[in-house]
C-alpha cells in the first residue's frame, strides 16, 4: 500500500493596488492518504481555523501546467506555503453544480 500525508490550506483571495494580492487564510486540513489500486482516501487528523493574513505581489504570464498544456500563470513573489503550494498556480475552474471540488471529494472528516 502507498501512504503519505498531506495539507490544505483554505483561503479566499482579493487583489489590491500596485498588484498585490491579499490571502485570507480561514481553515487548515492536515491528514494522511492512502492508495490501494486505483482508489485514493484522505483522512482528516485535524482541522483548524487560521484567521492568518498574506499579502503578496502577483503577475500573471503565460506558461505550462501539467502534462506540458498551455496555461495561464499566476506567479506570486514569495511561497505562500513552502510544503504544498508554492508560488506558481495555473488557472483553475470552479465545479459545475454537478461536479464535486476534487481537493475534497474524497475526504473523510473526523468522525465519519
Amino acid at each position: 500500500m502507498v501512504q503519505g500525508w498531506w495539507d490544505l490550506d483554505c483561503f479566499t483571495w482579493h487583489t489590491a493596488t500596485g498588484r498585490h494580492l491579499t490571502l485570507d487564510l480561514h481553515e487548515e486540513l492536515f491528514g494522511t492518504w492512502d492508495l490501494a489500486g486505483h482508489n485514493t482516501r484522505h483522512q482528516v487528523d485535524s482541522q483548524a481555523s487560521t484567521g492568518k493574513q498574506l499579502v503578496v505581489a502577483y503577475q500573471i504570464t503565460g506558461g505550462e501546467a501539467s502534462h506540458k498544456r498551455p496555461a495561464t500563470l499566476l506567479e506570486l513573489d514569495q511561497p505562500i506555503n513552502v510544503a504544498t503550494i508554492g508560488d506558481r498556480f495555473a488557472f483553475h475552474r470552479e465545479p459545475t453544480q454537478d461536479e464535486q471540488d476534487p481537493t475534497t471529494a474524497n475526504l473523510v472528516l473526523p468522525g465519519n
